[in-house]
């Protein structure tokens, strides 16, 4: 039986850790655009984590009726703003924006999620992978990675830091197919698609990493089916609190280390 993977208690780890640090009196600033549920509750925990760290948290709201050149100007007037240490654009944005234009307006100061151009920490959802993985005392270096997934947000930074990392990556998306990454040690998803990944298309004893979120049945559930993939796994990262935990610690952790340059 697979041992769930505890993302709180290495978040914790983390969170500790920066309570030890010279407190950070710049602010967290946050922008979203419209009132997904999905979001809100993404903010509700920066916030909690926020006020935990003593961290200024500003939160800017706008209807889906403001413009993207509006927007952008926002964001632009939080770059120059010296008590704001970091800018947060919640995501998913309208489709009318142009998405890319929008994250690179972030100066790399101030670009905690490492979506610009020259960003100078590591994704979150890359430390946090890379944290998740020192948990558990796992070399992936020796080991052969199944990333499944081509977003800019998983599979694209992930498997990019994987290069030269990782003995072996196998990289390929929602639809293609899962028989590739039956020979996979680790298996990391982030698509979703609430349980795409079954017990037949793992390999036994593989480490399953799941940044899959999505709402089925007004449940949070993971792109890993557990059920099918826990007699087979030999650890599993539950949704909730897998690796969601962890991605907010290590995005917090980016803003001290861009706020102590």
């Amino acid at each position: 039986m697979a041992e769930l993977i505890d993302g709180k208690k290495i978040a914790e780890g983390i969170y500790v850790e920066l309570e030890k640090s010279e407190q950070i009196k710049k602010a967290l600033a946050v922008l979203c655009v419209g009132e997904n549920a999905a979001s809100k509750s993404f903010i509700a925990r920066k916030k909690s984590a926020a006020e935990r760290l003593h961290i200024p948290f500003q939160m800017h709201a706008f209807s889906e009726s403001v413009s993207g050149g509006e927007f952008i100007k926002k964001i632009e007037g939080l770059n120059h703003d010296h008590a704001v240490g970091g800018i947060i654009i919640q995501l998913p944005l309208p489709k009318a924006y142009d998405r890319e234009k929008i994250l690179q307006t972030i100066v790399s100061a101030k670009d905690v999620d490492a979506l610009g151009s020259v960003p100078r920490v590591l994704p979150p959802t890359v430390g946090a992978f890379e944290e998740i993985l020192k948990a558990l005392h796992i070399d992936f270096q020796e080991k052969t990675v199944a990333v499944i997934g081509k977003g800019f947000l998983v599979g694209s930074p992930i498997t990019k830091w994987l290069q030269k990392r990782a003995k072996k990556i196998i990289w390929i998306d929602y639809g293609d197919d899962f028989s590739e990454i039956k020979i996979a040690d680790i298996v990391v998803v982030g698509v979703g698609k609430p349980g795409i990944i079954i017990g037949e298309h793992i390999k036994k004893g593989a480490v399953l990493i799941d940044f899959g979120s999505s709402l089925e049945n007004e449940k949070i559930r993971g792109d890993i089916d557990m059920r099918s993939c826990e007699s087979i796994a030999s650890f599993i990262t539950p949704t909730p609190g897998g690796t969601g935990p962890v991605v907010v610690a290590k995005l917090f952790q980016n803003f001290y280390i861009l706020n102590q340059d």
